[in-house]
């Protein structure tokens, strides 16, 4: 008997991966029959030829396959599977089934404009099959600020005011780092809320959500994203938010461009290790343009990488925010 085994050599956690296996019989009698261990440290066992296998750890996993006929002929194989954490997918979609080290571009509290009141709210699910440790961790104008807590397996933790959480009582606006011990997926949202007394929605909320980032997901060195539909009039005020996910300093080029297509305004602006910045109306700021109806942004790191860009359009009257995702160039 001859046999082979077909399987990846990497996977990533939580998503379904083909198995494959045949063997060709010669001089013996009998249906062959498959046996597969998709970790051979364990006792698991699949008896089909072409199973579906899912892993829901990362590590590297050493593979066995058996193939036996019922008159006693076999043969096997083996190899190794290596098997990674999922990664972001971009803002609000992160990959299944989560990240073990990801970044909020941003999250606040704190006054704003038009008497806006910004606060933040994070939502953190554990879709491991064990419990996981996660760390908290925002980066403020007076250096980083932790906490660390447990989830049990598909177990979540909805931490409103954010920023009150890990700061009591004290506001402060920056981008939030959370590892995990296993993978997570995490949401966010950004929202303005209204006074008790306010003549209209007293105690409503408005807003957006920026989702989760990887600095795999990042933009690195030499390359460019788009940020689209930008208004700046007097209904609607446009911002541009940037966050430098990585260790190191960062350079970023933001181009700006109207609704005509003709660049109004260049700028480049520094990014200091986990820095987040923004910067407010800049077609009018920059361009001194308040009737913008369709401009964009083009959004180059020319050093450094792990930079994240988004912009957020406002309505003046309510303060509600709409997030405007980067769009990467390939």
């Amino acid at each position: 008997m001859t046999c082979s085994a077909t399987v990846p050599t990497t996977a990533t956690v939580g998503v379904p991966v083909q198995f494959r296996a045949s063997a060709t019989l010669s001089g013996c009698t009998g249906q062959p029959e498959y046996y597969w261990f998709p970790d051979a440290n364990s006792t698991a066992t699949i008896r089909e030829q072409n199973p579906i296998v899912t892993y829901d750890q990362p590590g590297t996993y050493i593979w066995e396959m058996d193939v036996e006929t019922s008159d006693g002929v076999g043969c096997s194989k083996t190899g190794t599977i290596t098997v990674t954490s999922g990664g972001g997918g971009g803002p609000g979609v992160p990959g299944a089934p989560g990240v073990t080290n990801g970044w909020i571009p941003v999250v606040i509290r704190g006054t704003g404009t038009n008497g806006a009141v910004w606060i933040s709210d994070v939502s953190i699910l554990n879709t491991g099959s064990g419990s996981t440790t996660v760390t908290v961790t925002i980066q403020t104008s007076s250096g980083p600020v932790t906490r660390t807590f447990t989830l049990p397996p598909w177990g979540q933790k909805l931490i409103q005011d954010i920023v009150n959480w890990l700061i009591p009582g004290g506001n402060a606006t920056g981008p939030v780092n959370i590892t995990s011990t296993q993978p997570v997926v995490v949401s966010t949202r950004v929202y303005n809320r209204f006074g008790s007394t306010a003549a209209c929605l007293p105690n409503g909320t408005l807003g957006q959500s920026l989702g989760i980032w990887t600095i795999q997901n990042a933009l690195a060195n030499g390359k460019t994203a788009l940020l689209t539909g930008l208004i700046q009039t007097s209904s609607y005020r446009t911002n541009i938010g940037l966050t430098n996910l990585s260790n190191a300093s960062a350079v970023v080029q933001v181009e700006l461009y109207d609704e005509h297509g003709n660049r109004v305004a260049v700028r480049s602006i520094n990014l200091d290790p986990h820095q987040w910045t923004q910067a407010n109306k800049p077609f009018l700021n920059w361009a001194g343009l308040s009737n913008v109806h369709g401009g964009s942004a083009v959004i180059t790191v020319t050093s450094g990488s792990g930079v994240v860009a988004y912009g957020s359009v406002i309505d003046n009257i309510t303060n509600d925010p709409t997030t405007i995702h980067m769009l990467k160039f390939q």
